[in-house]
């Protein structure tokens, strides 16, 4: 997420886009100088890269996190290597320009990829459903609940308040 946030104008995925839909797809991207986003022009030809959006892998790290998760997680790097894989197939195309070159592993990725797609795509549609499904719970509390958690919390963060002075809730 950090590069895509360093990309310019056009290019960028938009703020309502679903980040989880684009991860681990290849997507072309440019890193055009400042002046080129508020023009109508093109970005330069040599400005042009592949980028392959990822869920960071430190997510993994906090909480219990759904196998599906990892499984994202390692399905958008084989795409990054297949990725990195077939540029290296292309690197004596001299004079083709970066756009071009962009182009032409993309579609090889899309042919040879077509299955590791297939099963990103399932892998994140599971994924999705099982964060939905944390989301309802801890979503889904009632009054008293969310009370509580408050006032747990008011007690750790203000241990010497009585007990009285710590139901602000």
């Amino acid at each position: 997420m950090v590069l895509l946030s360093k990309s310019l104008g056009r290019v960028l995925l938009t703020e309502r886009s679903d980040f989880l839909q684009n991860v681990g797809i290849p997507r072309l991207s440019s890193y055009a100088r400042i002046e080129w986003v508020d023009s109508s022009d093109e970005p330069p030809e040599e400005s042009w890269y592949i980028q392959v959006p990822h869920i960071h892998p430190g997510r993994d790290k906090y909480g219990n996190q759904p196998e599906s998760l990892r499984r994202v997680i390692l399905l958008s790097w084989m795409a990054t290597i297949l990725i990195a894989d077939l540029m290296l197939d292309e690197h004596d195309l001299d004079g083709l320009g970066a756009l071009r070159v962009c182009e032409r592993v993309i579609a090889k990725f899309q042919q040879r990829g077509s299955q590791l797609l297939s099963s990103l795509n399932q892998a994140k549609a599971k994924l999705r459903k099982e964060w939905q499904q944390a989301n309802f719970k801890a979503n889904n509390l009632t009054t008293a609940q969310r009370r509580q958690i408050s006032q747990d919390i008011v007690a750790v963060i203000y241990p010497a308040a009585k007990a009285d002075d710590r139901n602000v809730f």
